[in-house]
């Protein structure tokens, strides 16, 4: 293998053609080596490894104040590996991984503060596994599956102060199973049923108080029938839909 290091070139000194390989001004031959740019005060703006034309090896670049904002790598012309990204302040904002120009793999956002925000992973680009989000305060804030891109498993979500709101089950992106949702104080306030993303079934919910509120029954997503109570547990709606 060709040792590319010695061969370092400015920005002014190369072009890139219209199928994307990048050459040399003096001669037209495809680059191989490191090319750099600076800013008008001189700090290092840019420097990648090219080599046959191609983006390939280690690629960074600064702020003018010469903060390290972008580090990564490529193979022959793609992003592969993992990339990070900072902020002014040093302070890392997100890390991506690529395999030949796509994500996959783990990648994660922090919040200014440095907690970490969510972390994702992908397969061939798309959402595989399981997903996660914290608040600003550190609590996990929702966890989601994904397989191949769609929704498909167990989905939570918690408040700020931990409080578990709801739970959905996902099968193929479409809502499937048992949906639960809770007031912030604990009590329930609604489980409904789900077939194909459609509401299936008995459908019930409380008043923040633990009352009985409503009791539906749903064929196809088309509700059928309905009970609803007051506050205090008075009846105030029966019906029946007929087709």
């Amino acid at each position: 293998m060709k040792d590319n290091s010695q061969n370092r070139y400015s920005k002014d000194e190369v072009v890139a053609s219209n199928d994307g390989i990048t050459c040399l001004k003096s001669d037209n031959k495809q680059l191989n080596g490191l090319v750099y740019s600076t800013y008008v005060n001189g700090q290092l703006q840019y420097e990648g490894n090219y080599r046959d034309g191609k983006r390939d090896g280690l690629v960074r670049w600064w702020s003018e104040s010469g903060q390290l904002m972008t580090e990564g790598n490529y193979k022959d012309g793609k992003l592969d590996g993992l990339w990070s990204f900072w902020d002014e302040n040093a302070q890392l904002n997100s890390e991506v991984s690529y395999k030949d120009g796509i994500e996959d793999g783990l990648c994660r956002e922090w919040y200014v503060n440095g907690k970490l925000e969510e972390e994702t992973y992908y397969k061939g680009g798309k959402k595989d596994g399981l997903f996660r989000s914290w608040s600003e305060n550190g609590q996990l804030n929702s966890e989601v599956n994904y397989k191949g891109g769609k929704e498909d498993g167990l989905h939570s979500y918690w408040s700020e102060n931990g409080q578990l709101l709801y739970e959905r089950n996902y099968k193929d992106g479409k809502r499937d199973g048992l949906v639960r949702w809770w007031f912030e104080n604990g009590q329930l306030k609604r489980e409904s049923n789900y077939k194909d993303g459609k509401e299936e079934g008995l459908q019930r919910s409380w008043h923040e108080n633990g009352q009985f509120k409503a009791e539906e029954n749903y064929k196809d997503g088309e509700q059928v029938s309905e009970k609803r109570w007051d506050e205090e547990g008075n009846l105030i709606n029966d019906e029946t839909h007929f087709d």
